[in-house]
Order: structure tokens, then C-alpha cells, then sequence
């Protein structure tokens, strides 16, 4: 007899599940076995500035990601937390390998060139420089005997190299996202001298290496020297701070503003300070070298203009000969810079002088002190001008070049100690930050030999 109870049937109880997030999402479509990375360092970790609202998948876009994707985003949410990176909005900053970004190539522009004989600069592959010229990694530059190469990156910072270098461009990267240029040199000869954007970020790299000892850079304002003849390296920081390794040791030796160090071929790296440059006061007719030092050499170079470049000759016992007041040049401002040298070979911070021998018809005397600037293609240059007036500086004057052929400006200035800077104003003003660049700057004293106001 058939049972005719009816049936029931009951729904089996669902476990209640976590809801599947876009970070997990995103774990899942890469279908990536589990397996151990290596993590970058704390110090390798950077902050970034979120401008508009960002997906997770918009995120992973700017970035290049290691062998194991979902370790890698799990690191990510961990360094980050509590933020979620599902959704980040405009303003919030959180932190990434520097590694991660993607890089792509950034030029290294050709500035100005001065020769005072045939020869010509050119790179390796015999190809001759010409102002405005891009180099990019792997490119050798050669610099001749009697020539000067001045370079410029896209951030501002500025490279000059004098006569008889050589230098190899290893690395010369940026990150459009992460605005952390990546940018190793190799120094085979001669000497590199490097005016680095204030501004740059604390995560970027900036490197010098000579077969002596690599310089990590921390500082503004520095130089960079290697004589194979002897296989000696010198490392001389004017602003900022350097970090300083010889290739045969593991650890780093820190140079702080106004210090240098010789690295010789047993690798050691001898730290001292770096000399004052001389001073000049008149005397007479003539303007007399001061402070001038025991056991110091001197170099010294006459100018066309206040910022002009030197090419240094070889050091001697005294910077030379007074200078008359009086000459027979049409200008009547002459410019003169010079700095001194220790016994191992390091020189400091040159001193730069204007010497005015004629006098404007003010209340005050006043003299023509000329700067020259370079054509930086596209752009316009603004000079700024501060006067230090009792350990202050007042801003004297802020102009653009008046003669756009011989991109100079003149400016009528009293005696005193100034400070000055250039910079570039690029015409497409995508934003504050990358519309203006100061490429120069540097400082001078302005001597006039009339004290007899009118």
C-alpha cells in the first residue's frame, strides 16, 4: 500500500559568505599560483598623491607589478591601511615601491657649447653635439680639450661638464606618475659639476659613479671628479649632502655642505673641509688679493659675464696679479672669478667679483653688470636678482632678456652682494609645479672703485 503522506521539502541553509571586493576581484583575474617576492625595502616605499578618484584597476594601470600580482596588491593594502584602494579619492596620499612605477625614457637636452678651438664635443659613436640635441641612455659623451658642455634635464637640474671629460649616460628615466626621475651617470674622465632642481622628490635617484666610488645624491650643488693617470676620485659638495661609497666597501660616507673627499685606488675615503676662496679689496689703484691661505693653490678665470662658466687652468701658488681700476676695455664692468684648491686637490666655492670702474650719475653709484642666457628652445628666462643687505635678502629686480638675439640682460646695480637665479617658464603651463624651473643659480660681490658720491 503506497504511503500518500505528503512531502516536504526544506531549503538547506546557505552559509552566509564575505562580500567578493574589487581588490579581490582583480586577485582572482590574474590567476597567479601563490608564491613568495621579494619586497622592496621600507626606504624604496614613496608617497603618492592621488588627483582625481581612482579605481584599483586605474591604479594597477601606472604600475609594474612583480612575478606574484596578488602578494604584491596584498602588500599594497597592508602598507596602506586603513585606506581602501577600491576606491581612492583626490587628495588622499598613500605609499608605493618606487620600483613599481612605470618609467619610460626622458632626454638629457645639449644647452650651450663653447670651444676656443677646432675640436668639437661628440659621442662615442662620433656624432657632434649641437645646442638643443637630446641624449638618452647609453650614449658616451666626449668633451675635448679647450670646450664646455652644459646639459639640462627635464626637472631643470643642471649638468656642466668642462674640458677633457668623459661621460657615460647608464640611466635616464622618469615616472609621468610618480614624478621620480631615475638618473645614473658614469664618470671615465674629467669632471662633472651639477646644479640639481631643489624640488626634486625625496624618492628620486640621482647617481655619479667614477671607478673609484659612487655618489649617491642628497645635496643641490656638488662636483664630481676622476684623474685615471693616478686612479684618485674627488667628491666636493658646495649645497646640500652626498652620500659616498667606494666601490670596494658596503658602506656610505655622508659629505655635508662645504666638505670633500678623495677616494684613492685602496678605496679609502678621506673626508675634509674645502677652502675659502680669496677675497678682493682696493687698494689704491689696484684691487688686491686678501685672505689668501698657506699651503693652498689658487685658479682663477676672467668672465664674460657675471654667470659665465669658467674654464679652470691648472692651479697655482696665488690667484695672480693685482687688478688695476682702470682699463681699457668699452665695458666698464669686468667679472672675474676664483677659488682655491687643497693640498689633496679638492677646490671650494668659487668667489665671483664685478669690478665697476664707471659710475652713473645717481645718488648712488651704480654699475652695468651683464648676465648672459641661454636659448632653452621654447621657453622664456626670467632672472631674479636679491640683494643681501644685513643678512637679508631684498629682491632687487625680476626681468626677462631684452635683446632676444644676444639673450642677455644688463642690470644697473650699487655695490653690494647679491644672490641671483634663472629660470625657465615653459609657455605650455600644464601646472604650477612644472611651468617655472630654476636651472641657475649662483652668487657675486660688486666692487666699485668710486666711493665719491655725487
Amino acid at each position: 500500500m503506497l504511503d500518500m503522506t505528503p512531502l516536504t521539502f526544506q531549503r538547506p541553509r546557505l552559509r552566509p559568505t564575505k562580500p567578493i571586493t574589487l581588490l579581490s576581484a582583480v586577485m582572482l583575474a590574474m590567476n597567479v599560483p601563490a608564491q613568495d617576492i621579494t619586497l622592496p625595502p621600507l626606504t624604496d616605499w614613496v608617497p603618492y598623491e592621488v588627483r582625481q578618484p581612482q579605481t584599483i584597476s586605474q591604479l594597477l594601470d601606472m604600475l609594474t607589478l612583480p612575478n606574484n600580482p596578488e602578494q604584491a596588491l596584498r602588500t599594497l593594502q597592508d602598507h596602506n591601511r586603513p585606506l581602501d584602494l577600491n576606491q581612492l579619492q583626490a587628495g588622499q596620499t598613500i605609499r608605493l615601491p618606487k620600483t613599481w612605477f612605470r618609467q619610460e625614457p626622458t632626454p638629457l637636452k645639449v644647452t650651450r657649447i663653447r670651444c676656443t678651438g677646432k675640436a668639437e664635443p661628440s659621442t662615442a659613436k662620433q656624432q657632434s653635439l649641437y645646442p638643443g640635441m637630446s641624449l638618452g641612455e647609453g650614449d658616451i659623451v666626449n668633451v675635448p680639450g679647450g670646450c664646455q658642455v652644459s646639459l639640462s634635464l627635464r626637472d631643470g637640474s643642471q649638468l656642466q661638464l668642462p674640458s677633457s671629460s668623459v661621460v657615460q649616460i647608464d640611466t635616464l628615466r622618469d615616472s609621468p606618475d610618480s614624478k621620480l626621475p631615475q638618473v645614473k651617470l658614469k664618470l671615465l674622465q674629467g669632471k662633472i659639476s651639477l646644479s640639481l632642481f631643489k624640488k626634486r622628490p625625496a624618492g628620486a635617484t640621482f647617481e655619479v659613479a667614477t671607478p673609484r666610488a659612487t655618489t649617491g645624491v642628497r645635496g643641490t650643488e656638488f662636483r664630481v671628479s676622476h684623474d685615471p693617470d693616478n686612479d684618485t676620485s674627488t667628491i666636493e659638495v658646495l649645497q646640500g649632502q652626498v652620500q659616498a661609497q667606494a666601490q670596494n666597501s658596503s658602506e656610505n660616507e655622508a659629505l655635508n655642505a662645504q666638505q670633500g673627499a678623495v677616494i684613492g685606488a685602496q678605496g679609502h675615503i678621506q673626508i675634509e673641509a674645502l677652502p675659502m676662496p680669496p677675497d678682493l679689496a682696493l687698494q689704491g689703484t689696484r684691487w688686491q688679493w686678501q685672505n689668501l691661505q698657506a699651503a693652498t693653490q689658487y685658479v682663477r678665470q676672467n668672465l664674460q659675464a657675471v654667470n659665465d662658466v669658467p674654464t679652470w687652468s691648472a692651479p697655482q701658488a696665488s690667484p695672480g696679479e693685482d687688478i688695476p681700476t682702470e682699463h681699457d676695455s668699452a665695458a666698464p664692468t669686468r667679472y672675474v672669478q676664483a677659488a682655491a684648491v687643497s693640498p689633496s686637490g679638492l677646490m671650494g666655492t668659487p668667489a665671483t667679483f664685478a669690478l665697476c670702474q664707471a659710475v652713473a650719475a645717481l645718488p648712488l653709484p651704480v654699475c652695468p653688470v651683464r648676465f648672459q642666457i641661454d636659448d632653452a628652445g621654447e621657453r622664456a628666462t626670467r632672472l631674479e636678482l636679491r640683494e643681501r643687505q644685513a643678512n637679508a635678502l631684498a629682491t632687487r629686480a625680476s626681468t626677462q632678456p631684452r635683446n632676444p638675439r644676444t639673450r642677455e640682460v644688463i642690470a644697473l646695480l650699487p655695490p653690494g652682494q647679491y644672490e641671483w637665479q634663472m629660470q625657465d617658464i615653459r609657455n605650455d603651463k600644464v601646472s604650477a609645479e612644472s611651468s617655472e624651473r630654476t636651472t641657475a643659480r649662483g652668487q657675486f660681490t660688486l666692487l666699485s672703485s668710486t666711493t665719491v658720491r655725487p
